[in-house]
């Protein structure tokens, strides 16, 4: 009888254990945002580029750029789409800094203040109530992902079906190429998988790691007047932490982006060839509380 007894243990927990592993979620990468909704976050961009180009047949000398953008802030949502998408933040700087080359430039001091809305083509910034300089724009606008679009990312990556750990599925490609046009971009040759790799601990919540990766062999993206684009591809990774709950925010992201760019043409009488290859990295990863000292002392 104990020997019977042992052995149906054993079953059951073979039993328990294959309906276990077979569990599966709902994968939702958005998640709705409510006006008033409070959260800290940190932004990190990163750029690796290199151009090379010859002048009428002969190389110039490569210009190399190493660029890290760094943001801690506590926001405020303050108005939100019909899909629940964030389109209007305030950004309340804790940090905001770069790295440029080696060299650490702050750009913004602990308290100043970001007001951020989706605009046609992206972020639309204001700093303190007025409208940013161009040169401000270009370096902050790489910390937020925000423009209008009906498109979401569960539009592009996500599925309709219920997915198990280690399943995997094809994107829509052309939800991703009508996204970039929203921006002027044009892509052929998509192709792209996401999976579903499985629940991951992120803090106290269970969290569902999501991973995805596309590329365009052909990209059309506007050209400086007079030169032509003759080559442009991409390749991006998308990584992701979404809580179980799926009405609680994202955790942590990263989207990596590889690309190549070639334009030609002339100026001043001169032909010029150029050559881009570059990496870009976005993280974005949400915080806890301030820490009641570090907020004693702000």
């Amino acid at each position: 009888m104990l020997q019977r007894q042992g052995t149906a243990a054993v079953l059951l927990a073979l039993l328990l254990t294959t309906v276990a592993a077979g569990k599966d979620y709902e994968i939702r990468l958005l998640r709705p945002a409510t006006v008033g909704q409070n959260y800290r976050v940190q932004v990190i961009f990163t750029r690796q580029q290199k151009e090379t180009a010859t002048l009428d047949g002969e190389a110039v000398k490569p210009e190399i750029a190493s660029i890290i953008t760094t943001m801690i802030a506590s926001v405020e949502v303050l108005k939100v789409n019909a899909k629940g998408q964030a389109i209007a933040e305030e950004y309340t700087i804790e940090k905001c800094s770069q790295v440029r080359d080696g060299k650490t430039t702050e750009l913004l001091q602990p308290g100043h203040v970001l007001v951020v809305a989706a605009g046609e083509i992206g972020p639309d910034i204001r700093s303190e109530g007025q409208p940013l300089t161009e040169a401000g724009h270009s370096i902050l606008s790489e910390l937020f992902d925000m423009r209008e679009s009906q498109i979401t990312e569960d539009e592009i990556f996500g599925t309709r079906k219920r997915k198990n750990a280690g399943d995997s599925w094809e994107i829509n490609t052309e939800a991703a190429k009508k996204f970039a046009e929203g921006v002027g971009i044009k892509m052929d040759g998509v192709k792209g998988t996401a999976k579903f790799v499985g629940l991951k601990k992120y803090g106290e919540a269970d969290c569902l790691e999501v991973t995805a990766e596309f590329s365009a062999s052909k990209l059309a993206v506007p050209a400086p007047e007079g030169f032509v684009v003759e080559k442009g591809t991409m390749k991006s990774n998308v990584w992701g932490l979404y809580p179980e709950a799926p009405n609680s925010p994202r955790q942590h992201e990263k989207v990596t982006t590889d690309f190549e760019m070639v334009v030609s043409g002339s100026k001043d009488g001169k032909k010029i060839t150029a050559t881009t290859y570059g990496r870009t990295v976005r993280e974005v990863k949400r915080l806890g509380p301030k820490p009641v000292e570090a907020a004693a002392n702000n």
